[in-house]
């Protein structure tokens, strides 16, 4: 390497005050030159080659405690601007090589001389050495004092030694300037100030050739700087064959799990698109939801898309109340979607299946919004027909991940995402994107998560009313959660349906009425709406069959005359209720008028519900239509203020 013929400086053992070049010392005091600090110290160095006309700066760090050593290098080479940096890592025996031009990076063992391109190093011809002893300053060498020099101001103590190698024919006379034990500096005393080499070259036929170098240093901190710079190892590139390993996987994520992103969208215009992005995934239940939100005002656009692998049902539901019902595409857009290859349907990908197919290769330790991070790089070819931007034709994704331990395991916190979509044959569309992990879990909390009863109109819903003992309202309000958990789950299983087709929309009201003793009981009437089979728009191959509405009423009732319990949690211990048998209604039947009595003199006493029921049923249904009515202007005036913006992950 070139730039070693100005870097090479005392890295040989070498044998002080040999015979050859070097003055006579005879009479003069030998020093030791100053010990510089023995944890950490960095500076800013100028190097002149005089005979080259040539400049290079320089910045070196050496870190006693953490085992590395840093140089960075800018020159001009061949008429370009050439930047370099060479980081020596001890911990890991690994040097590494950095073009910051062409962000290429390089690794190698360090276990050569040749890798050795320290300034004021040893070198390691045996092996990898402890950088606690290969990288003293002045290598352990004596010196002879010179006196005081003055240099750019500086009043100095300068040393002068005497190096030969390779059989005295190399000699190198050095000068150090150090600044006086009593001049004060910014960060440390005693900081070097300027070094001159010359080096006498002795050919076999005695002819004797001469170069000289001259070093600057400024900017000189210790260990004990308030702001001293700390150097990392390479990150957010690949350097293959890096030995230094991840804090965090890249493959953090569970059976369920949500994602919430701030996405931030380049286009090729520069126009910037600011969204937001939430993730639903559960592996257990076979569920997939994304919500897309962005724009402000009218302009604001906010749909919700949930795909039921059990079914193979996609439901797209806009912020304008729109819903679609189609099958789930294999080429979806949130890639969570793959083929089975023994059968038409679909599946559920794993999540990081995505991630996975990118082959993300370590790319160090950064910092991404303040928080230390590993780095992952990772690239995909999406062939035609699955092509996002311009479906059809291929495209290209290059992603950038930062996974860090947070919460006690590995989190996905941020992705930069850039995709190269083949307009045309001879245009390129190109889309950066940067998604912002503010907000990541496992597990799925909210039961309502994956409801999609906004997709069905009153035509393909029936509300069903069942009747359960009164004892226990005020636990049921207590954990009404849970309750409504438990009876959505109960009516799916005996009514034969998935759950996403009992509404969350669950309701219960209590009245008093008398028993069979003529005693005032409590009785709570509880409200479920059963969903219709689904109106499926297109192609509906992948689509497994579903019950009725009919069938499923039939199994319901059976299951009330029979022994319908339900169990729910309380923070104490789980309550079970049964409800009372024979009592299944639709609000249907509620709600119609009695028959018209014929005029008779003395009509018979009519039948029907009791007093109670029907001030129950009543309040009961007004509820209802209240709470309707609210669901759906809270659900609309949510995704008019909201929209979400197109990912690309599982």
């Amino acid at each position: 390497m070139e730039m070693l013929i100005f870097m090479l400086v005392l890295t040989y053992a070498a044998q002080t005050y040999a015979v050859g070049q070097c003055p006579n010392i005879t009479g003069k005091i030998l020093q030791r030159m100053p010990d510089l600090d023995k944890k950490m110290y960095s500076y800013k160095i100028q190097i002149n080659v005089p005979a080259l006309s040539k400049t290079l700066d320089g910045l070196e760090f050496y870190d006693h405690v953490n085992g590395t050593v840093f140089l960075f290098l800018d020159q001009i080479k061949d008429g370009k601007r050439c930047s370099n940096k060479v980081m020596y890592d001890y911990q890991n025996n690994q040097t590494f090589k950095v073009n910051e031009i062409t962000k290429q990076c390089d690794v190698s063992n360090l276990t050569s001389t040749i890798e050795q391109m320290s300034l004021f190093g040893a070198g390691v011809e045996n092996g990898p050495d402890s950088v606690k002893n290969s990288f003293l300053w002045n290598a352990g060498y004596n010196s002879t004092y010179e006196g005081n020099v003055t240099v750019d101001g500086i009043i100095t103590d300068h040393y002068q030694t005497c190096l030969t190698f390779e059989n005295n024919t190399v000699t190198y006379l050095v000068d150090v300037y150090f600044s006086m034990h009593n001049w004060t500096m910014p960060a440390a005393q005693r900081a070097p100030v300027k070094l001159t080499l010359q080096a006498l070259t002795t050919a076999p036929n005695g002819t004797t050739t001469s170069q000289a170098y001259v070093y600057k240093f400024s900017d000189f901190h210790t260990s004990n700087a308030t702001d001293s710079w700390t150097p990392t190892r390479p990150f957010g590139m690949i350097c293959k064959g890096r030995k230094d390993k991840p804090r965090s996987e890249i493959k953090v994520y569970s059976e369920q799990h949500t994602l919430k992103f701030e996405v931030y969208t380049s286009l090729a215009s520069s126009t910037i698109v600011t969204a937001e992005i939430v993730e639903y995934y559960d592996k257990i239940n076979n569920f997939f939801r994304v919500d897309l939100m962005y724009g402000q005002g009218e302009s604001a656009f906010h749909s919700k898309i949930v795909h039921d692998f059990n079914q193979g049902l996609a439901f797209n539901q806009t912020s304008s109340g729109v819903c679609q019902i189609t099958p789930i595409p294999i080429n979806s857009s949130y890639i969570d979607a793959e083929a089975n290859k023994t059968s038409h349907l679909v599946h559920l990908k794993q999540m990081g299946a995505f991630v996975d197919a990118t082959k993300p290769a370590y790319g160090g330790l950064g910092m991404y919004k303040g928080i230390a991070a590993d780095i992952w790089i990772g690239t995909k070819p999406v062939n035609a027909p699955y092509g996002v931007f311009y479906p059809g034709n291929n495209e290209y994704l290059y992603l950038t991940m930062y996974t860090a331990n947070l919460n006690g395991h590995g989190t996905l916190i941020g992705i930069d995402q850039t995709v190269i979509s083949e307009v045309n044959a001879t245009t390129n569309l190109t889309v950066k994107q940067h998604l912002y992990a503010y907000d990541s879990g496992r597990g799925i909390n909210d039961l309502n998560v994956f409801d999609v009863s906004q997709c069905y109109n009153q035509s393909l819903k029936t509300t069903v009313v069942m009747k359960f003992p009164g004892e226990q309202y005020h636990q049921i309000l207590m954990n009404y959660p849970s309750f409504q958990k438990a009876i959505i789950q109960e009516v799916g299983k005996q009514a034969g349906l998935p759950f996403y087709r009992i509404s969350s929309h669950v309701f219960v009201t209590s009245t008093l009425e008398l028993d069979t003793d003529s005693q005032n009981v409590t009785r709570l009437f509880v409200w479920v709406t059963l969903l219709g089979v689904p109106d499926v728009q297109g192609d509906s191959e992948t689509m497994v069959p579903q019950a009725s509405l009919e069938s499923a009423m039939s199994k319901l009732k059976a299951a009330v005359a029979d022994n319908f319990i339900v169990t729910f949690n309380t923070t104490a211990s789980p309550i079970s209720l049964t409800a009372l048998r024979n009592f299944l209604k639709t609000d249907q039947e509620l709600l119609a008028p009695p028959p018209e009595c014929p005029d008779t003199p003395n009509p018979p006493a009519a039948k029907g519900l009791t007093t109670g029921e029907t001030v129950g049923l009543a309040i009961g249904m007004v509820v209802l239509g209240i709470m309707l009515s609210c669901g759906v202007m809270i659900w609309r005036g949510r995704r008019s203020n909201r929209q979400y913006a197109y990912t690309m992950q599982d």
